[in-house]
């Protein structure tokens, strides 16, 4: 690719400036042999009137001679038998047609439209004015231009404008090709039977990015162009498959390799695999090392189920009250089904009618877990002002400190252990039940006798 001529500073056109030379140069030469041109077209007419006998034979020769001519010139050009679109006059002057290649597109416009047979790229803008025409000579937008298409430019070069942008069958195409190989060491590639060349300006396009000719694999459907016997585009239209993970949420600090790479982590339960056979590794914190096989078809997807290979514990609920409905991590967990999770931190919930929502985040690491819920009544709630003797004493409930007496607090209905300690005397634990709206308990310290 370095031999190309890419557009510098103010150059749009690097190696077409010969083409320019030659043009002011053939212009010279009709000049001085045409009218006006030092008396050549007189002293020709002159010799024609004393050789009137032959002058119609030589014009029915030089007729003869100028369409052949033009003809070749024609299949030459690349016109062949199928003639280009028609184009309007404007258009056609100072035109020069090609085949290319469109090895770029950017942002502002640019195109890049890759002369292989003279090795030049040309980067010019296709315009309002650029007329884009399909295979049968419709009309198509112009957004249809992608990176990788094989099509005929005709390019005015005296304006340095692109008046059009042809989709030929002249070019070939072959697509959706599975199973072709590429041999990079003998720059071919096999389609079938037939084996075609590539050169160093052919371009793989993957994702509308362009990608390297090592990254195509076996199991990649493709899409082929070219000229001739080389091919000049190849558009990976599907790389691989996928292996999707079952129960990957469950796995803590989850990731994966496959055929000895990097292992990356596991965010999703999908993952695009190439092609082929291969070896995948999951690992996490709450699992052993999973290890498979697996072979992917390009369009495939490859199931691994991890549920009964992760450590799981069972969780035990044990609630003060009926019919409640419990959820963890957000879905609902069906009762009647044993509660066995992946070893993990989950949040739990246990919602019912009239009582106030149970929220608790726990971290199961064992075979079996406890856990005791205790639901509250929504409005049934009442006001109790605690009282030490002596005062000041340090008030627990249900071993929580909730601050020295004297102390009001609004609690659910229900049984509270309520503990009262205060220096150089015993504690003072007793069990006191609030059942009203407006309710005081005080809890005596007595020294002992010596």
């Amino acid at each position: 690719m370095s031999r190309y001529n890419f557009d510098k500073g103010n150059s749009e056109f690097g190696e077409t400036i010969k083409l320019d030379g030659l043009n002011k140069k053939v212009r010279e030469e009709r000049s001085s042999g045409g009218r006006g041109g030092n008396g050549g077209g007189r002293k020709r007419r002159r010799k024609r009137k004393r050789n009137g006998g032959i002058l119609v034979p030589a014009v029915l020769i030089g007729i003869i001679a100028a369409v052949v001519i033009f003809v070749l010139a024609f299949v030459l050009m690349g016109g062949g038998i199928k003639p280009a679109p028609e184009l309007t006059d404007d258009q056609t002057t100072g035109k020069e047609g090609f085949y290319a290649l469109i090895s770029s597109k950017n942002s502002n416009g640019k195109v890049g439209f890759y002369d292989f047979e003279h090795d030049v790229i040309y980067n010019m803008a296709i315009d309002e004015n650029t007329v884009v025409t399909d295979s049968s000579g419709s009309m198509i937008k112009q957004s249809t231009v992608q990176v990788g298409d094989m099509i005929k430019a005709y390019i005015d070069f005296d304006k340095k404008q692109v008046m059009s942008v042809n989709y030929t069958e002249d070019v070939w195409k072959r697509d959706n090709i599975l199973g072709s190989a590429v041999s990079v060491s003998g720059d071919t590639i096999t389609i079938g039977s037939t084996v075609y060349n590539y050169k160093d300006g052919m371009i793989v396009v993957f994702e509308d990015s362009i990608a390297d000719i090592n990254d195509i694999s076996d199991g990649d459907v493709l899409c082929v162009q070219g000229y001739q016997n080389n091919v000049w585009s190849i558009r990976i239209k599907e790389s691989g498959g996928y292996v999707s993970i079952i129960g990957w949420e469950d796995i803590e600090n989850g990731t994966i390799s496959v055929d000895g790479k990097a292992a990356v982590k596991i965010d999703s339960d999908k993952l695009k695999i190439e092609g082929g056979m291969h070896t995948v590794v999951i690992k996490g914190d709450n699992i052993d090392d999973y290890t498979t096989e697996v072979y992917i078809t390009p369009g495939s997807e490859v199931g691994i189920n991890l549920d009964s290979y992760l450590s799981k514990g069972e969780v035990v609920f044990k609630a003060n009250v009926e019919d409640y409905d419990i959820y963890i991590n957000g879905s609902l967990f069906e009762q009647n089904e044993k509660c066995e999770l992946p070893y993990g931190v989950y949040t739990l919930s246990v919602v019912k009618d009239g009582y106030n929502t149970w929220f608790k985040e726990i971290e199961l690491k064992e075979k079996t877990m406890e856990l005791e819920i205790k639901l509250e009544k929504i409005n049934e709630r009442g006001r109790i002002t605690i009282y030490s003797q002596p005062s000041a004493a340090e008030i627990y409930i249900d071993e929580e400190y909730v601050g020295r007496a004297p102390i009001m607090l609004e609690k659910a209905y229900g049984d509270y252990l309520v503990r009262a300690s205060l220096e150089g005397y015993p504690d003072s634990i007793d069990v006191v039940t609030i059942s009203g709206a407006d309710m005081s308990y005080t809890a005596k310290l007595i020294l002992e006798e010596e």
